[in-house]
């Protein structure tokens, strides 16, 4: 492993952070959240924190989880974090307090991504399938909108009504920074809701590992495929907006991704069978990395225990966190401090 890189807690165990762009550390950069697995191959999972020096590491809670995700653990504030258990067989989204250790709320529910303004958003399948969201604090529910309104609104803006329409289901519930729009995948097509005005807005064909880039628009890759395999090579990051128009080139190769709090840095992997797994920092616009961050070829923890590299920045936009496998049956939550990288292209820091 790179001598640069920097493990969040060594020892004789995997550590995990969650989902691409799930910056595990908390608003105020004081706190970081991961996982710790004695094995990969069964889903005892504890969930833990330490300082971002890494420093006072302290069990929170015995989760149930597997590799992919993680818990998919992320703050809400400076003192909750809301993650997923899936002890009995039961996907549970819990939010826990760090100063009290209480789990102050329990949901069941697919899980979106991260809480927003103390909204988090989850979805329910089954009869009536529907979208909503919970308050963090209170642990009152929403429901934002039913599987029915979607299908009608997809038949509407010239989609098939095609068998399954009305039950498909969603995952990747993302809500933009404001909590005033949601994103969700749905199959091969990325949609929207405008909370506000009830208006959905669909794209074809959809970008895969899509974030919000800012409350109206999203980062998100462009894969070729032709119907076996993605090509590598051509895989751009771009800007989008909700009604699929790229806006700008943010970035070049990549899968899983992120962007740095001001937007000016990206990162991405190259998680592509058969290539080796890549994780690049890109300058905003420049199709060329600024730098290769790591590299590694332990595909049977990638991709046989589903070890994603799901890079993310920190909250100063100074470190880049990720999943490095260090052999084929274990992996480590590392980050690269970037700060030299950014004071080349930006200047001497303040």
């Amino acid at each position: 492993m790179d001598k640069n890189l920097t493990m969040i807690s060594p020892g004789g165990y995997s550590t995990l952070i969650g989902r691409f762009g799930g910056c595990p550390e908390s608003p105020d950069g004081r706190l970081l959240v991961y996982t710790r697995k004695y094995s990969l191959e069964n889903d005892a999972t504890g969930v833990w924190v330490c300082a971002t020096d890494l420093t006072g590491h302290r069990k929170l809670y015995d989760a149930r989880s597997g590799n992919h995700n993680s818990v998919q653990a992320t703050f809400v504030d400076n003192d909750r974090i809301v993650f997923v258990d899936g002890a009995g067989g039961v996907s549970s989204i819990c939010v826990l307090n760090l100063r009290t250790g209480d789990v102050e709320q329990k949901i069941a529910g697919r899980a979106g991504h991260r809480a927003r303004r103390g909204k988090f958003p989850f979805c329910l399948g089954g009869a009536g399938a529907a979208v909503y969201w919970f308050d963090c604090y209170t642990g009152e529910t929403e429901k934002l909108f039913d599987t029915a309104s979607l299908a009608g609104a997809m038949v509407r803006a010239g989609f098939p009504n095609e068998p399954g329409l009305r039950t498909r289901t969603f995952s990747h519930l993302q809500l933009n920074p404001s909590a005033d729009k949601i994103m969700m995948r749905i199959g091969d097509v990325l949609g929207c809701r405008d909370l506000k005005t009830g208006e959905f807005f669909f794209i074809p064909n959809k970008p895969v590992h899509q974030l919000w880039y800012d409350d109206n628009s999203y980062m998100a890759m462009d894969q070729p495929h032709d119907g076996e395999r993605f090509f590598m090579e051509a895989s751009r990051m771009n800007r989008y907006a909700v009604t699929g128009e790229i806006i700008e080139a943010l970035g070049g190769i990549g899968n899983h991704m992120d962007g740095s709090p001001d937007r000016r840095y990206f990162t991405a992997d190259t998680m592509f069978l058969g290539e080796a797994i890549r994780i690049n920092l890109y300058q905003k616009g420049v199709l060329e990395p600024l730098a290769e961050l790591d590299a590694h070829r332990f595909d049977k923890t990638a991709w046989e225990h589903k070890v994603h590299s799901n890079p993310t920045f920190s909250a100063d936009g100074r470190r880049v966190y990720f999943n490095r496998p260090v052999s084929d049956e274990k992996t480590v939550a590392v980050f690269a401090d970037i700060s030299a990288y950014i004071q080349k292209k930006d200047g001497p820091q303040s």
